[in-house]
């Protein structure tokens, strides 16, 4: 069910349809008592005719605007310039300015129009100072800037230095100078510089390993680096691969990726999300051989003097995979002991196009025993092609891991026993489920009723607090589909229950649940009326509760 104060997944319209209980409830009073301490996160804001809004609900609508357009820079103007208060409390926030996105002489940009990104370096000046000392995120494409501009700019970010977080830059014209040292004057001393991205694409001019190895050298506090492929980050001096702690590619196989951290030693990596994943058995494709299971470790490293140490791998990303194996027993599985987080977009392609398990090598050879999160996007989202659940089932059902979120999109749970999934999920805190194929009605009731078997009844996600389910027209029948009514029971079951915790948060398909006493609100969201809802986004922050954030360049 919903908050007071207005959350990320979207704003609240002034209309609201009120839905009284049908009669009285078993369980009323109990129900009652429970929610009163909790009733003021779960009434909806009252209505007055000339009530002005708090600065912080402003502050909270500045800030989601702001995230949904991408730090665009013609909103944050736009919404600076409302009134006094809007000004006052856009100003306030100077987190919002902290991102700096810069594009000199912006293609496609009307010179009179709305101007989406800085293309000034006054503008540059205006974001710097109104972000105060926030840590900044800087992004600069300096095509066919003038060497006078461009110094301008880097001396004015030289005065910012110590408050800039990340650094990524485009086109930058670097004839008649050395890029080595173009870097080292104006950007390695930034003292809160963690993150820099060294990818081929960029135009800094730095492309052979030895100039990388001398800039990353004279910046030790970068730990989170962009390259282009796992043999960039192979080159990489001892040291540097020691402190690496974040690592984004745009593309990569993921038997190259195990190799790497199984043979490279990264001890201190976090982070790795990749672009385009794939799995294949061909050598055309891989950087590494592919070891077989009577492959010894010398032969298949080519006798290199090479460290072993294993990173403790906390968070795996990528935004899209797919799978090229036709023989899956030849490769080896990882074992993933610290992996906590691992969000995977997956492809249809013509090796798997023919099989529900098709997708299922990423399960057998990632073993994540210690999983806390998993996100997983069908891509495409063909009805007549839909991927089943099973590798998510047999690796839950195999290793237990301690699931508290799981986020589905566009999967099927045909053959798969609700009960026996559900039973396996004790510590599930967040449900969401967006163009499934399941019985969401059968769901909500399991729910919503204590299974009993020989030791007793026992309660099904007892930690369950946030639910969202998206119904998918080509999906699910209506008889398969819930009710708002079947979702307002589960609610009042389960806030009645003191052994379970209370659903805090209730979206079904665009509208969220509130309570206010006995009576239920349905509060529809007209933030995403006419869009499909998507599961990933590409923001720096999630714009929803319901959402996750992706995309290579999200570490950077």
């Amino acid at each position: 069910m919903g908050c007071a104060p207005p959350r990320d997944d979207g704003l609240r319209p002034v209309k609201r349809q009120r839905i009284e209980p049908d009669g009285a409830h078993d369980g009323d009073d109990a129900l009652s008592a429970r929610s009163v301490p909790r009733r003021s996160l779960a009434q909806p804001p009252t209505h007055h005719r000339h009530r002005h809004l708090p600065h912080d609900v402003i502050r909270h609508l500045v800030h989601v605007a702001v995230i949904r357009t991408h730090y665009n820079a013609q909103v944050i103007r736009t919404l600076s310039s409302i009134c006094s208060t809007w000004r006052f409390v856009t100003l306030e926030a100077r987190q919002i300015w902290a991102t700096i996105i810069f594009s000199y002489n912006r293609i496609g940009d009307d010179a009179d129009g709305p101007r989406h990104f800085l293309t000034t370096v006054r503008d540059v000046q205006e974001w710097l100072e109104r972000s105060g000392t926030c840590s900044k995120n800087v992004s600069l494409d300096c095509h066919r800037m003038p060497w006078e501009k461009l110094q301008a700019l880097f001396l004015l970010l030289r005065q910012h230095a110590q408050y800039i977080r990340s650094f990524s830059t485009h086109h930058l014209p670097v004839s008649g100078m050395d890029p080595r040292a173009l870097l080292v004057d104006n950007l390695l001393n930034f003292a809160r510089l963690s993150s820099i991205n060294m990818r081929e694409h960029i135009g800094l001019g730095i492309l052979d390993q030895d100039s990388r190895n001398i800039v990353l050298d004279r910046a030790p506090q970068v730990k989170s680096i962009a390259f282009d492929t796992v043999l960039d980050v192979e080159r990489l001096e001892h040291g540097v691969r020691q402190r690496l702690d974040g690592l984004s590619l745009p593309s990569g196989d993921l038997y190259d990726v195990m190799w790497l951290l199984h043979f490279f030693g990264l001890p201190s990596l976090k982070s790795l999300a990749i672009g385009a994943l794939h799995v294949t058995d061909d050598a055309e494709y891989t950087v590494c051989p592919v070891k077989s299971r009577t492959t010894s470790d010398a032969d298949w490293t080519h006798g290199w003097d090479i460290d072993r140490t294993n990173g403790g791998l906390r968070y795996f990303e990528a935004d899209s995979y797919e799978a090229r194996v036709e023989d899956q027993r030849a490769l080896t599985p990882f074992e993933a002991k610290e992996l906590r987080k691992l969000y995977l977009g997956v492809r249809h392609t013509i090796y798997n196009a023919a099989s529900d398990t098709g997708w299922a090598p990423l399960f057998r050879l990632l073993v994540a025993p210690n999983l806390e999160e998993l996100a997983l996007r069908d891509i495409e989202i063909d009805p007549f092609m839909i991927w089943n659940l099973s590798p998510v089932q047999n690796m839950i059902m195999t290793y237990r891991p301690p699931l508290r979120r799981l986020y589905l999109e566009g999967f099927s749970f045909d053959g798969i026993d609700l009960l026996e999934f559900l039973g396996c999920l004790p510590l599930l805190e967040r449900l969401v489920i967006l163009a499934t194929r399941v019985s969401s009605a059968e769901l909500c009731d399991l729910l919503a009723t204590p299974q009993h078997d020989r030791d007793g009844a026992r309660w099904l996600c007892p930690r369950l607090t946030e639910l969202c389910i998206v119904h998918h027209p080509d999906y699910a029948s209506h008889g398969q589909q819930v009710s708002r009514t079947a979702i307002e029971e589960l609610a009042r079951v389960r806030l009645a229950e003191h052994s379970l915790s209370s659903m805090l948060e209730i979206r079904l398909d665009r509208a969220t649940l509130f309570q206010e006493g006995r009576a239920f609100y349905w509060v529809e969201d007209p933030a995403y009326a006419d869009v499909r809802l998507s599961l990933f986004t590409d923001a720096l922050q999630p714009t929803a509760w319901w959402q996750v954030c992706t995309g290579a360049e999200s570490l950077l």
